[in-house]
């Protein structure tokens, strides 16, 4: 009887803690429904389902999860939902299809409300903003003050509009707090290529940002919200020494608003570390890592600091470590200059960078007495063997892959990796690809 009731409560719990999105959705008959949410910077799945023959679905989640969620059908299409507060119905045909689709509350009929007229209010203002760049800039139109007038009007009638709609949702909903952010991560493109005057307003917003904020967790969008404020920087008017400035003090903002937030400090820098490194912003990478290496408000996580140690120990100028490539030999044995490269020969970009390699080896060596070194991480002597037995480079693997002594003393976290030494093993530069050191070599060496 005990048993019986314990197992009566659990059941009786797990309904409590459970909310039941519902719906119909005709043109997805016998699929499976998953419902994604997200969590930070990873997807979280908060449940499945599986259609009938009229496509009927009913579908438990957790009752405190709050923010956006992707409805996920079988055939690769997906909806973007607001979870929270009253159960949730969604009725319609297909998935796509949102101006057909209802909904049983007044959260999500909101957002799909603004959505859909958001659409329509966006591509009118680039049309008369369009007309409006047209009209001050070509001598034909100048003299057309009255016109100019009525479309500059009609302008600040359409964003007062779009401000009067998201200031007429609750002060304290999900989507006033939302639909900012997600419009700048709409508009960024435009934002750079023909409304470069947003650019301070769009700064602003990042750097008053609290990235602490619960909603975050729930938005789907922390990434790309980070990762566009950078490539916006990337592309602003001034000098690379401007821009890399412009970027230092977002990372600042970044650091010293999350110094509270340990572990979601680790996840954005690695995050926003890795993206400036793949777009070879080294100068950005280098200030975010030093500062976070160096800064007393940080707890980094092992992993994460090995990652980060590349700017410390070896930053530019620096002595890069020797390496001993063979019982008897040493980098620093080649006394010239030495493109240093860690690669793997399963590694897509590694095979990639080689090609690119073999095209400017030969000038290199000839013109500027350089050499390529290159270390690989492989495990497999055999694939190693196929990959690299016909290169004209000098090539060395112990076969211990992440484990070598050579990948940690250089805190190598991916492949491939680049760096540019002079005979006496001092770092000049952090390479990003092979056109970069090629256009280093030639330039500079």
């Amino acid at each position: 009887m005990k048993k019986c009731f314990l197992v009566l409560v659990l059941v009786m719990q797990g309904i409590v803690n459970a909310q039941i999105l519902t719906g119909t959705l005709t043109a997805h008959r016998f699929q499976e429904i998953t419902l994604e949410g997200f969590n930070h910077f990873e997807p979280l799945e908060l449940g499945t389902t599986q259609t009938d023959s009229l496509g009927n679905f009913s579908l438990d989640y957790p009752r405190d999860y709050e923010g956006m969620a992707l409805l996920k059908s079988q055939d690769g299409n997906n909806l973007v939902l607001l979870l929270g507060g009253d159960a949730l119905s969604v009725q319609g045909t297909h998935l796509t299809e949102t101006d057909r689709l209802t909904f049983s509350e007044s959260q999500n009929k909101a957002f799909f409300t603004y959505a859909l007229g958001h659409g329509d209010r966006k591509n009118a203002l680039n049309a008369w903003k369009h007309l409006d760049r047209l009209y001050r800039k070509s001598k034909n139109f100048t003299a057309q003050t009255n016109v100019r007038k009525a479309i500059a009007e009609e302008i600040y009638r359409l964003k007062k509009r779009e401000i009067n709609r998201i200031n007429s949702l609750p002060k304290a909903s999900y989507l006033r707090w939302f639909i900012p952010y997600r419009s700048f991560i709409q508009d960024m493109p435009v934002i750079i290529r023909t409304e470069t005057e947003r650019f301070p307003e769009s700064i602003t917003l990042f750097r008053t940002t609290d990235f602490n904020h619960p909603n975050w967790k729930t938005s789907g969008i922390l990434q790309e919200f980070i990762e566009k404020h950078y490539f916006m920087l990337e592309n602003s008017s001034g000098t690379g020494a401007e821009k890399q400035e412009k970027m230092n003090a977002s990372s600042l903002h970044l650091i010293q608003n999350l110094e509270s937030n340990q572990v979601l400090l680790n996840d954005v820098v690695e995050k926003l570390f890795f993206f400036l490194e793949e777009r070879g912003l080294h100068i950005a990478a280098e200030f975010l890592a030093l500062e976070v290496l160096n800064g007393a408000q940080c707890e980094i996580q092992e992993n994460t600091a090995n990652k980060l140690e590349k700017y410390r120990n070896l930053k530019v100028g620096g002595k890069a470590p020797d390496i001993q490539l063979s019982t008897t030999q040493k980098l620093s044995d080649f006394n010239q200059p030495i493109l240093l490269v860690f690669g793997k020969s399963d590694c897509p970009h590694c095979k990639e960078g080689a090609l690119e390699l073999l095209k400017y080896y030969a000038g290199w060596k000839t013109k500027k007495n350089m050499e390529v070194v290159y270390i690989s991480l492989d495990t497999d002597e055999k694939a190693y063997q196929e990959a690299y037995q016909n290169v004209p480079w000098p090539m060395f693997c112990d076969f211990k892959g992440w484990d070598s002594k050579a990948a940690k003393d250089y805190h190598i976290w991916g492949t491939p990796s680049y760096f540019l030494l002079d005979k006496e093993l001092t770092i000049l530069a952090h390479i990003n690809s092979v056109a970069h050191a090629n256009a280093w070599v030639t330039s500079r060496l």
